[in-house]
């Protein structure tokens, strides 16, 4: 039973030939890796921004909540001394 890749068989070809085969999958891996890392990064951008706007969000409704329920103890505040 000979390994076969690609429809070649492996046991047939020279050292040469597994040479130039191996060093075309190792190509072909860089390259897959280079766009994985450059969709990683994109990725990473993307997370960060989505970050900031929860943030900001966040410190916006704080702000605001803070806000009302200062005015809320100062209205009560009022009504019980009236």
């Amino acid at each position: 039973m000979s390994e076969t890749h690609e429809g070649i068989d492996l046991n047939k070809l020279k050292e040469r030939e597994l040479l130039i085969l191996v060093y075309k999958k190792v190509e072909n891996l860089e390259e897959t890796s280079k766009e994985q890392t450059g969709k990683q990064i994109q990725t990473d951008i993307q997370m960060a921004i989505l970050k900031t706007k929860i943030q900001m969000s966040s410190a916006i409704i704080g702000f605001v909540t803070g806000l009302f329920s200062s005015v809320v103890v100062i209205v009560i505040a009022e009504i019980i001394k009236k």
